[in-house]
């Protein structure tokens, strides 16, 4: 097998990693996605329980409703501090997956580059190759045409 068939299987090879770089990527964003989503949930749930809070501290209330509307909103509160921190994992995962897509990208483009440089060179040694062939097709003409002159010369 020729260098230059090794180079296009790593080529395949690397742009296969690629797509999985960006199917990872796409994904990650999704979950990215999701997790604003619930954050943003959680902190509507919160802002709600907080007011409900409010409402039962306004009025007569028994020890048993204020303590649990506290519960409740201190719940909503831890709720959102883990979807904030599902966020930032999320971000995080994002922005490991985009390096992963940038160092993929860049090892395929090194690659692509290796195979154009051996193609090229291949394409310069059968250059010379063909260009040395001319030339000695050509040394040839012109010795069996002096050759020719000289056996005239001789003839005369």
């Amino acid at each position: 097998m020729t260098n230059r068939r090794r180079l296009q299987k790593v080529v395949v090879h690397r742009e296969k990693a690629l797509d999985d770089s960006v199917q990872k990527l796409t994904a990650a964003r999704a979950e990215q996605q999701r997790a604003e989503e619930e954050r943003e949930r959680a902190r509507q749930e919160m802002e709600r329980a907080a007011a409900e809070r409010q409402k039962i501290a306004e009025g007569v209330m028994a020890v048993d409703d204020w303590r649990t509307a506290n519960e409740w909103l201190q719940s909503r509160q831890a709720t959102h501090a883990v979807r904030g921190r599902e966020v930032e994992h999320a971000d995080a995962q994002v922005e490991q997956t985009r390096e992963g897509l940038l160092a993929a990208r860049v090892a395929l483009r090194s690659v692509e580059l290796l195979d154009e440089k051996l193609g090229r060179e291949e394409r310069a040694v059968a250059e010379r190759k063909t260009q040395r062939l001319e030339d000695e097709i050509a040394n040839g003409l012109r010795l069996a045409k002096a050759a020719r002159a000289a056996g005239k010369r001789g003839e005369s």
